[in-house]
Order: C-alpha cells, then structure tokens, then sequence
C-alpha cells in the first residue's frame, strides 16, 4: 500500500496518486490565482474611497464605512 508523500520519511506516493495530487494542486492554484486578482482590485478600491474620502457623505470615518457597508472589521481591513 502506498500513501502520499506530505513528510519526510513517509513513504512515496504510486505515480496515479502523485498525478492526481498534482492535478488537484493546481486547480487549487487557479482559484488562488483568480482570488488574488480580485483581492487586488477589492484592496485597490478600498485605497481609493479611504484616500479620497468618498465615504464621507454618509459615514463618520472609514472604518465606519467598512464595518457598516461591508461587515468588514479594522482587523479585516
């Protein structure tokens, strides 16, 4: 019986188990990837109504904005 390799000194995974690890890697990757594209742009906007103060006309303060429009916490942000 073989088991995937995560350690060292745990025995080596079959060839079919390494591919399909590597298969599901890099699907794993890809939401990754797309996940940070956004993260990016989110992050971008957020900079740009922090920075020009665009919350200003309803909210006291960013993070007033940010808790109260997107749930998002000063930890968060």
């Amino acid at each position: 019986m073989s088991y995937p390799s995560y350690l060292p000194g745990e025995p080596v995974a079959a060839a079919d188990q390494l591919s399909a690890l590597r298969d599901d890697l890099e699907q794993q990757e890809s939401v990754i990837e797309r996940g940070l594209e956004s993260f990016i742009e989110i992050g971008r906007a957020l900079a740009k109504i922090r920075d020009d103060r665009l919350y200003r006309h309803e909210y006291a303060s960013f993070e007033v904005y940010c808790q109260s429009r997107w749930n998002l916490s000063r930890k968060r942000l």
